[in-house]
């Protein structure tokens, strides 16, 4: 800086001072061949551009965030050989590929030359502990389908640096996606109890185990300046077992990815390293598959790294899961319906052959699976657990609706190729059950009026016969009829009771001859 002010900046000032510090950071720091020799190499940097799916901004958002930051990454492949770049999230690639489908052209060439990495193997970045356990398994199925088809390969590493914690079953299912690896660092930020290790085997209830490894540096979005490469060693909890990292780099969460300031700051990071040391060296130019390879290698070799059972729990955001029920609600309604739309179509779908009959009903396939990416889309880490802002929630409801309606025809269609009609009151009125539920239950069927009854089924899974209240079995215990719109009068020997919209909104006792409405108390 001496020099810089002494020479009031000028052009030679500058010259002089690249000399100057070639002293210190070397000679090869203008290009890759600073990593030439990665003989003693332990952190591993890998640029990687965070792009929340929904969070401050809505999906439309999203989508332009994905056309920015990966065309700004095809550029810097380009001009900095050494750069390596990872990106998760079927649904943003097939976001650009039906947007942009120029920008999605160019980003796959760059995966065919192998610097432009696709990871993950779900459809978004989701969320670990509201889905249920069929939806985890979809996020993987329609991921890794995806890649698959697109780029001919899949993923073998799990990345999911940001969700609010990760369910024990994760690595059973991942491994059933054909992934044996684990990538995240969000339990850095546990606010009360710190996570002790760094890489490490995960092990779910089955047995399952995937090869875990959680960024020291504490951060997906590192600056890539010195003090990330220190904090790389600094903060590293398994340097007994084994000193290798990764070091995330790049502009995220609303995108953006690695910079040229932040190749250029690696390069002198590395140049320090190789002249003068006191700095970890760093390497660019290897992928994720290379670390976690490295690491199994060693393994193989007799490193015994330590093992952690059972769930991965953050304790930071545990409030977000309290709000936003709406959207909670519609994703498990959600859920529910494709199960019983998945079963029915199924069973429709194969009548023909084993009853001989020709309804000529073919499985929906294509509406089945638009309904389930939008479904698996709402579940982003910050969708469904409810850290969006109002904007991101018009979205998902606008998303549902469309998903309820397609999903309401589907089961309709399946249910009329099946033989069942719900406006025929003059043939024997059945409950189908599609679920596993064993227990009796009430049922909504209407007479031949039209007027609506209530009745008792059994809950077996398929047909069940229903049998009126009003039946002689049971016309001496209980009956219950609808007396007016969502009214409902329900009487025994004992009781009358009136329950309005849900809420019981009169009681009278037969026996005392004695009535209670709605606002008494007592």
């Amino acid at each position: 800086m001496d020099t810089f002010i002494a020479g009031n900046g000028t052009h030679e000032t500058i010259v002089e001072c690249r000399k100057l510090a070639e002293k210190y950071i070397g000679n090869k720091v203008n290009g890759a061949e600073v990593y030439d020799d990665n003989d003693g190499a332990i952190v591993n940097a890998i640029g990687n551009c965070h792009i929340d799916t929904c969070w401050l901004w809505p999906w439309a958002e999203t989508k332009r965030k994905v056309a920015r930051s990966w065309l700004n990454q095809c550029d810097l492949l380009e001009r900095y050989p050494e750069h390596r770049f990872v990106a998760s999230q079927a649904q943003q690639y097939k976001w650009l590929e039906t947007l942009y489908p120029s920008a999605f052209d160019r980003v796959k060439s760059k995966i065919k030359e192998g610097n432009f990495m696709t990871i993950g193997g779900s459809w978004v970045e989701h969320d670990t502990n509201m889905p249920s356990g069929e939806s985890l398994v979809r996020q993987f199925l329609y991921g890794q389908r995806y890649y698959e088809s697109r780029f001919g390969q899949r993923c073998t590493t799990f990345w999911l640096p940001d969700t609010f914690g990760y369910s024990t079953q994760l690595p059973q299912l991942c491994r059933l996606a054909g992934m044996s690896r684990f990538f995240t660092q969000k339990l850095s930020w546990n606010n009360i109890n710190n996570f002790p290790h760094t890489t490490f085997n995960w092990v779910s209830l089955d047995g399952s185990q995937v090869l875990c490894h959680m960024a020291p540096c504490e951060t997906y979005t590192a600056e890539a300046h010195f003090g990330d490469v220190a904090r790389s060693v600094s903060q590293h909890k398994s340097l007994d077992q084994d000193s290798t990292s990764l070091l995330p780099f790049g502009k995220g969460d609303g995108g953006g990815g690695p910079t040229w300031e932040h190749l250029e700051k690696l390069r002198r990071c590395r140049g320090l390293a190789n002249k003068v040391g006191n700095l970890p060296k760093v390497k660019v130019g290897g992928s994720v598959e290379d670390f976690f390879a490295g690491v199994e290698k060693k393994v193989r070799n007799g490193t015994e790294l330590v093992t952690w059972y059972g769930e991965l729990y953050f304790e930071l955001h545990r409030g977000t899961y309290t709000t936003q029920a709406n959207n909670k609600r519609n994703n498990r309604y959600a859920e529910a319906m494709l199960h019983d739309i998945e079963y029915l179509a199924t069973l429709a779908s194969i009548q023909d052959s084993v009853r001989g009959t020709s309804t000529g009903y073919k499985y929906p396939k294509k509406e089945i699976d638009d309904i389930w990416e939008d479904v698996l889309l709402c579940q982003f880490h910050d969708c469904l657990p409810g850290s969006c802002i109002e904007m991101c929630y018009r979205d998902s409801d606008d998303l549902y609706a469309k998903a309820f309606k397609s999903g309401a025809q589907l089961k309709h269609d399946a249910l009329s190729a099946l033989g069942f009609d719900k406006s025929d009151t003059k043939g024997t009125q059945v409950a189908l059950n599609t679920r596993h539920r064993l227990s009796p239950g009430l049922a909504s069927l209407r007479d031949e009026s039209g007027a609506r009854i209530v009745g008792v089924a059994d809950r077996n899974t398929g047909i069940n016969e229903i049998e009126s209240f009003d039946a002689a079995p049971l016309s001496a215990t209980a009956s219950i009829r609808e007396i007016g719109h969502d009214v409902f009068l329900m009487s025994n020997s004992q009781y009358d009771v009136e329950v309005t919209h849900g809420t019981i909104t009169s009681l009278y006792d037969k026996r005392a001859k004695r009535g209670y409405s709605k606002g008494l108390e007592g």
